[in-house]
């Protein structure tokens, strides 16, 4: 009777296990499956699609610094030939791709914290790509500011994920990931796609990055705009790389004034990545005191990477390293 029950109890289990697993894989396939409609309908650069330039006025809400205006110009006919160009007043930066190689032309010598995230928040192709390495936790059904939408959330390690949020169209209509919210909206039709013809950012309800496309068109693809300009330098990369990770990170120290004086925050430091792996041109964009700062310059040039790659060849990639000094 024990051994009947015992192996009943077992049946049991494995029927619950399978029956978990087979909701696990229905779930995955389901969130994928909404993505990738999603990404059908609004990326541009998907395979096949015709070249295009696209023009937004940008604006921008940093915060150690007053609003900017600037303007973000995209132009592309493949992935093998494309020019990025940022322009605000104290800063631009061009970069033209043409196969393997990158040319970049740009005032300083560094990235702003707050071009770094204007990047980010344009590159809806990297938005709507799920890496191999995610899968899907949850699926829900909300209302954002009285819409209806299904988000997908996806996590790739403990503390990374994020939420994509499809709305009845199809379109992706808001998203949440690097502690931000994302919102796509007034979406413009070009070639068979439908682009957001607005994104906001938010950062605790406040509008941080706002990019308005006033063009989008395919007549104006002179041959110059691919042509670097004298002077621009030349580095093996792409448009869309492998980015790096981190490998070896010694934590700053805790300067022990700053600890008496109960000073605490962020510290945002843009750095180039190596082919080696190495850190390099560690500039502190931002700092709630000069002995943190100091501390975290120290630290992140002994930070070791896996460097970022194209096609499996390691080459250099820009990045803002963060990090955090809390008093507990």
């Amino acid at each position: 009777m024990r051994r009947s029950l015992a192996l009943l109890a077992t049946l049991c289990l494995a029927l619950a296990a399978q029956s978990f697993a087979g909701e696990k894989k229905d779930k995955q396939a389901e969130g994928l499956a909404l993505i990738e409609r999603a990404r059908e309908l609004s990326d541009i650069r998907a395979p096949g699609s015709p070249p295009f330039r696209l023009q937004a006025r940008v604006h921008l809400s940093p915060p150690t610094e007053g609003s900017l205006e600037g303007t973000y110009l995209f132009a592309w006919t493949s992935d093998e030939q494309w020019r990025q160009e940022i322009r605000f007043p104290n800063f631009y930066e061009v970069r033209i791709g043409k196969g393997t190689k990158v040319w970049r032309e740009r005032n300083i010598n560094y990235r702003p914290e707050a071009i770094h995230g204007l990047l980010e928040t344009v590159d809806l192709h990297k938005h709507l790509s799920v890496n191999s390495e995610e899968t899907v936790e949850r699926i829900r059904e909300r209302k954002y500011k009285g819409v209806p939408l299904r988000c997908v959330k996806l996590k790739k390690r403990p503390r990374t994920e994020r939420e994509l949020c499809i709305d009845s169209a199809g379109t992706l209509a808001q998203a949440e990931f690097g502690g931000l919210t994302h919102e796509y909206s007034d979406f413009v039709s070009w070639a068979g796609k439908l682009f957001p013809g607005s994104i906001r950012v938010l950062d605790e309800g406040k509008a941080v990055r706002e990019i308005r496309v006033e063009e989008l068109d395919g007549q104006s693809l002179e041959p110059a705009l691919f042509t670097p300009a004298a002077g621009a330098v030349a580095r093996e990369g792409c448009l869309d790389p492998d980015l790096p990770e981190i490998q070896e990170d010694i934590y700053p120290e805790y300067p022990e004034a700053a600890k008496q004086r109960r000073i605490q925050g962020t510290v945002s430091a843009h750095a180039l990545i190596s082919t080696d792996g190495k850190v390099y041109n560690v500039v502190v964009l931002r700092s709630a005191d000069s002995s943190l700062a100091a501390s975290t310059l120290e630290a992140v040039q002994r930070w070791r990477f896996k460097p970022a790659t194209c096609g499996g060849i390691p080459v250099e990639h820009e990045m803002v390293i963060q990090v955090s000094f809390h008093l507990y």
